[in-house]
């Protein structure tokens, strides 16, 4: 009886030092996307300065001089240690 129990014991001590070892599964990223800007100015990004969204697209700038324009998410994304940030523009 007591050869079961210490297999048992075995067994259940090598399963916890396995998952130990394995670790937690790495968590996916936070992804952002916006397939169409139409009517993302105060609907999910802060627009500033000459921002606007017209028709699906985000415009930063208007064609006068000297325009300028932002637009950042309404919600925080906070990035870990060792967390990378990219973005891309069409």
């Amino acid at each position: 009886m007591h050869t079961i129990q210490r297999l048992s014991r075995l067994a259940l001590g090598s399963t916890a030092a396995l998952l130990a070892l394995w670790g937690a599964p790495a968590s996916a990223g936070v992804i952002i996307a916006y397939p169409s800007f139409g009517s993302a100015c105060g609907a999910g990004l802060t627009c500033v300065g000459s921002a606007a969204d017209v028709g699906t697209e985000l415009r930063l700038s208007n064609a006068a001089a000297f325009s300028s324009g932002a637009g950042y998410s309404t919600t925080a994304v906070a990035l870990g240690t060792g967390s990378t940030f990219s973005t891309t523009f069409q």
